[in-house]
């Protein structure tokens, strides 16, 4: 099978790309454009089998789940500027409000 190597993959995304089994998910972030939309990259990523972890507009990115034999498509979508693989960033869940004991 043969993969186009897109200039916006990271080096390990490329060597993943080629090495690793096309329906193996794989985390990656993304670095957009300042000129796209962050909100209208879940559905694109979607019909490419992955999946948004999180989603940080303030700084253009976004970190994703995606299969390995997909890499090139992510990278060749409208509004990619770079894919870096690595792990998914999920923010940690709320803590719960801190409670004070008082002894009256």
């Amino acid at each position: 099978m043969r993969f186009r190597l897109s200039r916006r993959l990271s080096p390990a995304a490329k060597k993943a790309l080629l090495r690793r089994d096309p329906e193996e998910l794989l985390g990656a972030l993304l670095d957009l454009t300042a000129a796209a939309e962050v909100e209208g990259f879940a559905e694109a990523l979607e019909a490419l089998g992955g999946s948004v972890s999180c989603s940080l507009p303030e700084t253009h990115q976004l970190s994703v789940e995606i299969p390995a034999g997909r890499l090139a498509d992510l990278a060749d979508l409208r509004g990619v500027a770079h894919v870096e693989l690595g792990t998914p960033y999920r923010p940690p869940a709320p803590s719960s409000p801190a409670t004070v004991d008082s002894e009256e």
